[in-house]
């Protein structure tokens, strides 16, 4: 999904934000999830919008774009367990959040520094 009108307008603000905090914004490491949303909102910063899978959003599996009501109707039983222990309970051909959590500390211990 690409970003939205009120996406772009909050790219711009975050830019304009980072921009008042930062010398030099083209020399900021920017990592983003896979979404092209994500990416897009990098962008705008000008800087180095780097996409790490690591980041990305909890795959809900089967379930992906059904709404919550349509979840809770069709598949009540993983709906139920899922809400009672959302860390463990993984979604039909999806993860858990204890999934998102091993995945995103892959990123969170990488070494990013750069040499000189």
């Amino acid at each position: 999904m690409n970003l939205s009108d009120n996406g772009q307008l909050f790219a711009l603000k975050l830019k304009e934000f980072v921009s008042q905090r930062v010398a030099k914004v083209s020399d900021v490491q920017i990592y983003t999830s896979m979404a092209p949303r994500a990416v897009q909102t990098a962008a705008v910063l000008r800087g180095r919008p780097q996409p790490w899978s690591a980041l990305n959003n909890l795959d809900s599996g089967i379930l992906d774009g059904m709404s919550y009501s349509q979840i809770k109707k069709e598949y009540s039983e993983e709906f139920d367990d899922f809400a009672r222990d959302p860390y463990h309970c993984r979604l039909p051909g999806g993860e858990s959040f204890g999934d998102v959590v091993h995945r995103s500390r892959i990123f969170l211990t990488e070494d990013f520094t750069c040499a000189p």
